[in-house]
């Protein structure tokens, strides 16, 4: 999934932070977008960028089906 990341020194946020408070907050910085694996986890989100891919060409199970 592509993510932008963007984070703030402020410690007055808490931990609901939603899109009416990112319009009035100060000194976000942004990361640049980045490709990460999210998983959602009951009531939290999980991103990791170290992930592996099986293959650098995608194929379809009736290509892989019909290379054997």
């Amino acid at each position: 999934m592509l993510v932008r990341v963007a984070y703030c020194k402020d410690d007055t946020f808490g931990s609901h932070f939603d899109e009416m408070q990112d319009r009035c907050a100060r000194d976000m910085q942004y990361e640049d977008w980045a490709e990460f694996m999210v998983i959602w986890r009951g009531h939290r989100l999980e991103l990791y960028n170290n992930f592996v891919r099986f293959s650098q060409f995608p194929c379809s199970v009736s290509a892989l089906m019909n290379a054997s």
